[in-house]
C-alpha cells in the first residue's frame, strides 16, 4: 500500500509580503558531537530512564511532498514587536537544492526557486501554499527556517497538510515548526487496527553525519528491537516505522530515537487505512528531565 507521507514549508509572493526568491544556499545550521549521558538509550528494561531535551529553535521542517494530489499551505506570524526577516532554504533528501512553486494566499503570483527572503511587520503574518505542479508526481524533502531567534525576534508558524483526491473530501493535518535540537525523543506508535505510523527524521546540519539509533519499546518501556541508521549532512529519510521494524504492525509501542549530534528534528504521521488514509499528525515527545 502507498502511503504518501509529508509536511511542507512554502514562503510568500512577491507583493504583500515583501517576500522575493534569493539564492539557494547549504543548511545555515551547525552541529556537534552530542554530550552522552546527558541522553542515552540503553536496553530498556524495568526502572531504565531515559533523558531527553526540548529547546526553543522551531525553525525545521523535516519533511516536505508536492505533487501526486499532495499540497500544504504554510502561516508563519511574527510573534515580535519589532519586524523580523527570515529566509527559507529547500532541501530534497540528499541533501541538494530542491526547487518549488510558491503561491500566497487567496490569489498571490506564483514564485518558482529553492529559497526565499521573507520580511514580516510586527504582528503580521503570512500563508502560502505549495503548488502541486506534477500530478502524478510525488517530490518529497525539508525545509529550514533561518532567522535570528532571540528574546527581540519570535517567529511562530504551522503547515497544514492537504491531499486532494476527485470524489472524496479534502483530507488535512495541522502541524507546527520542529526544533533542529530534537535529537532524543519518543514516538508513541499505534499500527493496530488498520492504523499505520510513519516517521520523518532530518539531520539538518551542515557539517556533522548523525548516527541514530532507534529503538523500538512495548507499553512497559521493554526493548521489542533496536537498529541504527546514518543521515549524513543534511541528509533525510521518511518511512512507515514498520518498514524498520515488522514487529510493530498489530500493536501499540514507542520508538525511542538518538542522536550522535546534537542537531536532528522528527515528525510523526498516523494514517487510517480503513477510512481511505485519512490522516493526522503525531507529535514528537521530549522534556528536560527524565522520562
Amino acid at each position: 500500500m502507498r502511503i504518501l507521507f509529508l509536511i511542507v514549508l512554502t514562503c510568500g509572493a512577491l507583493f504583500a509580503q515583501n517576500v522575493r526568491p534569493i539564492p539557494w544556499k547549504n543548511s545555515p545550521i551547525q552541529a556537534s558531537a552530542a554530550v552522552k549521558g546527558a541522553a542515552t538509550a540503553k536496553a530498556a528494561q524495568a526502572g531504565t530512564a531515559r533523558k531527553t531535551f526540548f529547546f526553543p529553535e522551531d525553525v525545521v521542517f523535516p519533511h516536505l511532498a508536492t505533487g501526486d494530489g499532495w499540497e500544504t499551505e504554510f502561516t508563519f506570524v511574527n510573534m515580535s514587536e519589532l519586524a523580523v526577516d527570515f529566509d527559507v532554504y529547500f532541501y530534497n533528501p540528499q541533501g541538494g537544492e530542491l526547487v518549488v512553486t510558491l503561491r500566497e494566499q487567496p490569489a498571490g503570483p506564483s514564485i518558482v526557486n529553492s529559497a526565499f527572503e521573507v520580511s514580516l511587520g510586527s504582528g503580521a503574518s503570512t500563508t502560502v501554499i505549495l503548488v502541486d505542479t506534477t500530478p502524478g508526481q510525488l517530490r518529497t524533502g525539508w525545509a529550514v527556517v533561518d532567522y535570528n531567534a532571540n528574546t527581540e525576534f519570535r517567529l511562530g508558524g504551522h503547515a497544514t497538510f492537504r491531499q486532494k483526491i476527485a470524489g472524496r473530501p479534502d483530507f488535512e493535518a495541522l502541524i507546527p515548526m520542529s526544533s533542529y535540537e530534537d535529537y532524543a525523543f519518543l514516538l508513541p506508535i499505534n499500527d493496530s487496527a488498520g492504523f499505520i505510523t510513519a516517521a520523518a527524521i532530518c539531520n539538518p546540519s551542515a557539517n556533522l553525519t548523525a548516527n541514530i539509533q532507534l529503538q523500538l519499546l512495548d507499553d512497559d518501556g521493554n526493548e521489542i528491537a533496536s537498529r541504527n541508521i546514518t543521515l549524513g549532512p543534511e541528509q533525510q529519510t521518511a518511512v512507515a516505522v514498520r518498514e524498520w521494524f515488522p514487529g510493530v504492525v498489530g500493536r501499540y509501542a514507542t520508538l525511542y530515537v538518538e542522536s550522535s549530534t546534537d542537531r536532528l528534528s522528527a515528525i510523526g504521521l498516523r494514517f487510517n487505512t480503513g477510512g481511505g488514509n485519512s490522516f493526522s499528525s503525531v507529535p514528537i515527545m521530549n522534556w528536560a528531565g527524565i522520562l
